[in-house]
């Protein structure tokens, strides 16, 4: 594995699960915002990534598996700082979009073959977030003006996968999760910068 910092090692995975069955270093080229060198990272979930949060029951309603960067009172919940993240899909372990996966706020069509550049600014004082991206190596273009937002809880940057059931009610603790779940994300040029000064690495 290279080196790299959990946040919060024990967030979020499957409670049987290790990190180093969740966490695959898959042969692809690095992505827009990482060095030559740099290495890929992809999150797998399946049957047993159900969380057990602590003094809690199990979620057993999701399949999920992320990793947890800062713990919710660093520095990236104040001023405006912009969330960068680039994806790119698994072949072999294909999401199954039937499921939801996140709250939509904006939308583009799954590039399966190449990497996917996202970033969202959040200005934690003005309440709003703004999307960018950009395909393969092209610069991040805004793709939503600032949209309002209630920023005011700040929050955890989390890397990874949350796969919502079906049949649900309450999401969490019932729905229907199909059987024989072996799904995928690549990962690459994750980091968070600082854009109270406008700057924006595009």
């Amino acid at each position: 594995m290279p080196h790299y910092t959990l946040g919060r090692p024990k967030y979020t995975k499957g409670q049987n699960l290790s990190w180093s069955e969740i966490l695959l270093l898959p042969d692809v080229d690095a992505s827009r915002f990482d060095f030559a060198s740099s290495k890929a990272v992809e999150l797998t979930i399946n049957d047993s990534s159900i969380f057990l949060p602590g003094g809690g029951k199990p979620q057993i309603g999701f399949r999920r598996a992320g990793l947890v960067m800062g713990n919710g009172s660093d520095a990236s919940n104040v001023g405006v700082r912009t969330f960068h993240w680039s994806v790119q899909q698994e072949p072999q372990k294909r999401m199954n979009l039937t499921h939801e996966n996140n709250d939509v706020v904006w939308m583009t069509e799954i590039e399966w073959d190449d990497w996917q550049n996202f970033a969202v600014t959040l200005d934690y004082e003005k309440n709003t977030l703004q999307v960018w991206y950009s395909l393969r190596y092209e610069p991040l273009r805004a793709v939503t003006k600032a949209l309002q937002n209630d920023d005011s809880g700040g929050g955890q940057y989390q890397i990874g996968m949350a796969k919502k059931p079906t049949e649900t009610v309450g999401v969490v603790y019932d729905g229907f999760q199909e059987s024989g779940i072996h799904e995928g994300q690549i990962y690459g040029g994750i980091f968070i910068e600082n854009s109270s000064g406008g700057c924006i690495s595009k």
